[in-house]
């Protein structure tokens, strides 16, 4: 698409080759639906907005991906896991201790066995407390966890970051001080490519 800036001769007739009309710059067609240029030198780049009414807060989304986009390809995610799960072997998240929050693709099991598959650690946080307690358990019981092992990015999932009310195990790690919630297709991704994807591109709004 092009914008043209330009003066416009009106033409009454078809357009049938006849010369530039002294003081224009181009001629269009009686249904204004054709425009010839005679100086291409004028037809200058544009860019197309596209937009649509929201209500509420104006948000960036990452890399000009729509929250549409996101979700098609969460809709989609099982394939996505397979293709992973089929994946050579590879060292990606070394460095990497996870947690997951809700419920993932598969089993945590198997989420677990995938994530070690490719160097990473998943982190073994127990909910609630109970028995006789260290003032370090009693601290850490305070947050919700009966023991806790600090994960360096946490997983989760959409219905969990949807809900009107946050889990108890959600609330636990905000509690601790964690804002930053990644979706599982940052796994995938990563796994996929065969290296850690930018993190700004999968986090939860």
């Amino acid at each position: 698409d092009r914008l043209f800036s330009l003066k416009v001769y009106q033409c009454t007739q078809l357009i049938t080759g006849a010369d530039l009309q002294h003081g224009y710059d181009s001629h269009c067609s009686p249904c204004k639906k054709e425009l010839i240029i005679f100086r291409s030198d004028f037809i200058l780049p544009q860019y197309i907005v596209h937009y649509k009414l929201n209500a509420g807060e104006f948000k960036y989304t990452p890399n000009g991906i729509t929250k549409e986009a996101i979700q098609k390809k969460l809709a989609k995610i099982g394939k996505l896991y397979k293709k992973a799960v089929t994946t050579k072997d590879n060292p990606v998240f070394n460095g990497y201790k996870f947690a997951f929050i809700g419920q993932m693709v598969d089993t945590p099991l198997a989420i677990e066995t995938l994530v070690k598959r490719f160097g990473g650690q998943v982190c073994k946080n127990e909910m609630g407390s109970s028995g006789k307690k260290s003032s370090k358990k009693a601290f850490h019981g305070y947050y919700g966890f009966s023991s806790y092992d600090a994960p360096t990015m946490i997983i989760c999932s959409v219905a969990e970051i949807g809900a009107t009310t946050p889990s108890a195990e959600l609330q636990a790690y905000k509690n601790m001080g964690h804002q930053v919630f990644y979706r599982e297709d940052f796994l995938y991704d990563s796994i996929i490519e065969g290296s850690v994807k930018p993190l700004e591109e999968y986090t939860h709004d």
